[in-house]
């Protein structure tokens, strides 16, 4: 079923072509390698995974045309996962993207306000 479920989002990566791709719910840095293989000669060059927290199983997730300059996590007491800011470098440019994956259930809108507070901050 992985690889079927790999194969599957491979496809749609490679057909969308994109220089930066955001993944949620990636559930460790090894399927992530596994995904980027998966694309044959469309594999991304630079991949971001971030240290989990324990207990944590999935997390968000960058592939990259560009380098990865550098990366920070921040997270925040009583929330599973953390805001990661990733900064690629675009020839002279550097751009900061920000990746993070809010709960998403009607009611757990005080959590996602947690995040939307923090990222905002």
């Amino acid at each position: 079923m992985v690889e079927q479920k790999i194969a599957h989002i491979a496809q749609v990566i490679g057909d969308i072509n994109a220089d930066v791709i955001a993944l949620a719910e990636v559930e460790n840095e090894t399927i992530l390698k596994r995904l980027n293989n998966a694309l044959g000669a469309k594999k991304y060059p630079y991949l971001f995974y971030p240290k989990k927290k324990e207990r944590v199983s999935i997390e968000s997730a960058l592939l990259s045309r560009f380098p990865i300059a550098k990366s920070d996590s921040l997270f925040m007491k009583d929330q599973p996962r953390g805001i990661h800011r990733i900064t690629l470098k675009i020839e002279q440019n550097l751009l900061d993207v920000y990746i993070n994956h809010w709960p998403a259930h009607k009611e757990k809108e005080d959590e996602r306000l947690v995040y939307a507070t923090t990222l905002k901050k």
